[in-house]
């Protein structure tokens, strides 16, 4: 899909283009990638004012206060990962690029293992940006006409585009939602929140939705929601917004309100070869006893490669380390509860990331 970019010519003679940032396909998510957002205060994000369009502008959201109780409980943690290690892949064969959150830990009573459950979305990355195709968490959505969730842009430009999602489909009945959205990069300048200040490209959408059910091919309105919008900061080589203001379809579910959040950190502190992905450690993240177990494959010595770790802030820290001939152990004896952040690699590259959690 080739997205309809309306860019006003004039605007070139005018614009110091050496003072905003170009985004490129260097600055989009990429498998490895772990995405920390802070969710804001429900009562001051309701409030929150979207502040200015224009050239040069400083936004000041350096106030903003998280969800719930404290940082640690309002992180929301996103994974960007490869299709075709999901279950869910042949249901998207498309896609190139997916993501999962939400995960849980079950035990099965027939296999006697700890299983995983997680909500996946799938997406298509390409030059223009990252498309949304669909999203599995009971069953599998796809959309047969995809949306933006990353466009790539700059200044001044529109980009027009209409969706349509398939929800339900059985013999007779057919639910189809359609979506029109038109996005503009109306801003630039710099941003500010409670964890970075970067220079920042805004880009607002409105969305308008139009849910439609088929009885026999026999089409009827159900309901139109024609007052979503998306405000997104984005910046260099983060990989998702550094801010998200938003009333949408895209977040939440049935009541629209206006919600907010921010990064946590920047992916480049994890950023992960999409080449490497082959490269298996097996992470035990051992909660009682407060250690990180990393095993790795039994003709590789640990000595060929190092590990760091970083808190969610991008820190770097040093809890203790012991190497082993296949393995090394990490313990937080002297560090807080909380999420933590790893990566693994040699003299050339950077081989696995991922997080840890401390409890």
């Amino acid at each position: 899909m080739k997205p309809i970019i309306l860019f006003p010519f004039a605007l070139l003679l005018v614009l110091p283009l050496q003072a905003q940032i170009i985004l490129n396909t260097n600055d989009l998510p990429s498998a490895g990638d772990v995405q920390v957002s802070v969710k804001v205060d429900s009562i001051q994000a309701l409030t929150l004012s979207q502040g200015n369009a224009g050239t040069n502008v400083l936004w000041d959201f350096s106030n903003l206060l998280p969800c719930c109780g404290s940082l640690q409980n309002s992180y929301d943690t996103l994974k960007w990962i490869l299709p075709s290690s999901t279950a869910y892949y042949s249901n998207f064969p498309l896609s190139n690029l997916a993501n999962k959150r939400d995960c849980y830990i079950v035990h099965s009573h027939i296999t006697h293992l700890d299983e995983e459950y997680c909500n996946y979305t799938y997406c298509i990355k390409n030059n223009n940006g990252v498309l949304l195709y669909g999203f599995y968490k009971t069953d599998a959505k796809t959309y047969d006409k995809m949306r933006f969730v990353f466009p790539l842009m700059q200044y001044g430009d529109t980009l027009q585009e209409d969706a349509r999602l398939i929800y339900y489909s059985s013999v007779d009945t057919v639910k189809v939602r359609y979506i029109q959205n038109i996005s503009v990069a109306d801003g630039w300048g710099t941003v500010i929140t409670p964890f970075d200040t970067a220079s920042a490209l805004r880009v607002q959408t409105t969305e308008i939705i139009y849910d439609s059910i088929y009885v026999n091919s026999v089409g009827n309105l159900q309901s139109t929601t024609d007052s979503n919008y998306y405000y997104h900061w984005f910046t260099k080589t983060l990989g998702f917004p550094v801010l998200q203001i938003f009333k949408s379809s895209l977040h939440q579910e049935n009541t629209y309100y206006q919600d907010a959040r921010y990064a946590a950190f920047k992916t480049a502190v994890l950023g992960t070869s999409e080449l490497s992905q082959n490269f298996t450690v097996q992470v035990i993240n051992e909660l009682s006893c407060r250690k990180v177990v990393f095993i790795f494959p039994d003709d590789i010595s640990v000595r060929d490669y190092f590990i760091e770790l970083f808190d969610m802030t991008g820190r770097k820290i040093n809890p203790q380390i012991s190497l082993f001939a296949n393995k090394i152990i990490v313990s937080f004896d002297n560090y807080s509860d909380g999420i933590y952040l790893y990566r693994i690699g040699n003299k050339s590259q950077t081989l696995k990331a991922g997080i840890v959690v401390v409890e």
